[in-house]
C-alpha cells in the first residue's frame, strides 16, 4: 500500500466509475459512480490484505497440524499454493502507464501469464518427495524388510543412501540400536539401555547426541547419485522437532527423491501430517507386504 501504483488505480477506477455511472440528472459525472468505484477499490484493497494475513497463517506449524488431524491435508496443500501464486501475480500487473498507452496488449499479457502459473503450481507439486512408509510394532523387522528392499533396488542400480537402525542384542535382549550409513561406512551407537546421565533419555533408552549429529550429516549430505533417501526411524523424537527433524525439514524442502521412512503402527498418521510431501504410500509390516510390492513403486516412482 506504501507504492504509488496502488493509488494511482484506486483514483483512475474511481473515477471511470463516476463516469460511467451518470447520475438522475443526465451529467457525465456521478457522486453515485464515484462511491460505487470507491467501494470497489476498498473490497479489493480489503481482499489483498485478507490474502496477504491468510497465506501468513498458513505457515503456522499449528494451522497446519490442526488442518491435517481434521483430514484437510489436500486442502492445506491447495491453499499452500493457491497463495503462493498471489505474489507473482501481481508482481505481473502492468503498471500505469502500459495500462493506458497498451491497454489491450497489456489484458493479452496478464491472460497468457494465468499458463505460466499453472506450470509454476504444477512444478510446486512435482518437487515434493514422494514418500513410502514402513510401519510395524516393536521388532517386527521393519528394518529387516528395508535392507530386503534396498538390496533388491541396488541389484537394479538404483543405490540408497540415508541410514538403518540396528538393534543390538546381548543374547536374547534387546540392548540398543547401531546407527548405519547406507551409502557410507559411517556407524555409531545410535542408544543403548545403560544409563547415560548426559544422553537424552526416550522411554527405556538413552540416545546418544553424537550419533543424532552422525546421522544429521548423513541426512545433509546425500550424493547425487543416490535415487531413494532412506530413514530409520521416526518417532518421538522427530515429533518433537529433535532427532532427525531439522534434516528431513531442509529434503521435504530441497529434495524430490523418493523417500522410505520407517515409523512405528502408532505414530504413521503424526508422522505423515507433520511435513508436506507429495503422495504417501504406507505398507503395514502386520499385513504381510512383499518387498517386490515396494520396490514396484520405488521403480515407478524413479522413472525406471
Amino acid at each position: 500500500m506504501r507504492k504509488p501504483s496502488f493509488w494511482i488505480f484506486f483514483i483512475v477506477i474511481t473515477l471511470i466509475a463516476s463516469f460511467l455511472m451518470p447520475g438522475d440528472d443526465g451529467k457525465m459525472f456521478s457522486m453515485n459512480g464515484l462511491l460505487v468505484g470507491v467501494k470497489m477499490n476498498i473490497r479489493a484493497a480489503f481482499v489483498l490484505l485478507s490474502f496477504a494475513s491468510i497465506s501468513k497463517e498458513l505457515k503456522n506449524p499449528i494451522i497446519k497440524s490442526i488442518l491435517y488431524k481434521r483430514g484437510f491435508a489436500n486442502l492445506y496443500q491447495a491453499m499452500e499454493l493457491a497463495f503462493m501464486v498471489l505474489p507473482a501475480s501481481t508482481s505481473a500487473f502492468p503498471n500505469v502507464k502500459n495500462m493506458i498507452r497498451k491497454p489491450v496488449q497489456s489484458i493479452a499479457e496478464l491472460i497468457l501469464y494465468a499458463e505460466t502459473i499453472l506450470e509454476m503450481v504444477k512444478d510446486k507439486h512435482d518437487k515434493l518427495p514422494p514418500v513410502i512408509i514402513i510401519s510395524g510394532n516393536i521388532q517386527e523387522g521393519k528394518t529387516t524388510f528395508v535392507e530386503k528392499v534396498i538390496n533388491r533396488l541396488a541389484r537394479k542400480n538404483l543405490p540408497a543412501a540415508g541410514f538403518l537402525a540396528k538393534v543390538i542384542y546381548d543374547g536374547d535382549k534387546r540392548t540398543g540400536y547401531q546407527l548405519q550409513g547406507l551409502s557410507s561406512d559411517r556407524s555409531e551407537l545410535l542408544c543403548t539401555i545403560e544409563e547415560h546421565t548426559d544422553w537424552e533419555h526416550y522411554g527405556k533408552f538413552y540416545f546418544n547426541p553424537n550419533a543424532q549429529q552422525v546421522g544429521n550429516a548423513i541426512l545433509s549430505s546425500i550424493p547425487d547419485e543416490a535415487k531413494l533417501i532412506v530413514i530409520d526411524e521416526i518417532g518421538p523424537l522427530e515429533l518433537g522437532g529433535d532427532g532427525w527433524a531439522p534434516a528431513i525439514e531442509q529434503l521435504v524442502s530441497h529434495s524430490s527423491r523418493p523417500m522410505i521412512w520407517v515409523v512405528r503402527e502408532h505414530l504413521v498418521e503424526k508422522i505423515a501430517r507433520k511435513w508436506t510431501v507429495g503422495e504417501i504410500y504406507h505398507f503395514k509390516l502386520h499385513e504381510s507386504p512383499r518387498a517386490e510390492e515396494v520396490e514396484e513403486v520405488i521403480l515407478e516412482l524413479s522413472g525406471k
